[in-house]
C-alpha cells in the first residue's frame, strides 16, 4: 500500500528531474502490496494527454495528480490532490496597507494617505489614523470588510496594499 511517506519521495523526486507533474497511477492489474506508481509529466508534456493516456487504460487509473511547483504539504492534506493548475500564491501575514482617500467628504481628513493599517492571519484589523489627531481602532470582527464599509465612503477611500 502506498503511504504519505511514498508520495512525499515521489514529489521530492519529480522537482530534482524537473518534472511539473506527478500523476499517482493505480494498477489494479497488480495484485501485489504496492499497485501505485508515480509517472512525471515534464514541461514539453501535455498534462491532459499524459492523463489521458494512462487514465482507464490498461486496467490502470490516474488516482491523484500533484503540481510539482505548489506547496507539497497543502496537496498532500487534500483528501484526493488534482491539482492540474499551480496553487494560488498566500498572502504573506501581517498584510500593511493604506488607505487612500480621494474625496474629502467631511473636510476633516483632507486627502491623500489619512490611515496606515495591517490584516493579521486571523483577519483582525488594526488601523491608525494620521493627521493631528491620530487615533487607533482595532476590527475585531469582519476585518477588512469593516474597515472598506466604515470608511470606504463608496469608493472615495481606497484600501491600499503595500
Amino acid at each position: 500500500m502506498t503511504t504519505r511517506a511514498d508520495i512525499e519521495e515521489w514529489f521530492d523526486s519529480g522537482v530534482k528531474e524537473g518534472a511539473t507533474h506527478m500523476l499517482v497511477v493505480w494498477d489494479s492489474f497488480d495484485t501485489g502490496t504496492d499497485p501505485d506508481y508515480p509517472v512525471f509529466v515534464f514541461p514539453d508534456q501535455d498534462i491532459t494527454k499524459v492523463i489521458a493516456a494512462y487514465d482507464h487504460k490498461n486496467m490502470q487509473g490516474v488516482i491523484e495528480v500533484y503540481h510539482l511547483g505548489s506547496d507539497r504539504d497543502i496537496q498532500l492534506h487534500a483528501t484526493k490532490a488534482w491539482y492540474i493548475e499551480p496553487l494560488p500564491k498566500a498572502p504573506t501575514f501581517p498584510r500593511c496597507f493604506v488607505l487612500q482617500r480621494d474625496i474629502d467628504e467631511t473636510g476633516i481628513s483632507g486627502t491623500g494617505i489619512v490611515a496606515e493599517g495591517v490584516q493579521f492571519s486571523d483577519g483582525v484589523v488594526a488601523l491608525r489614523w494620521k493627521g493631528l489627531w491620530p487615533t487607533s481602532v482595532v476590527f475585531h470582527d469582519q476585518g477588512m470588510k469593516a474597515v472598506e464599509t466604515v470608511h470606504g465612503h463608496g469608493g472615495k477611500t481606497r484600501v491600499v496594499w503595500q
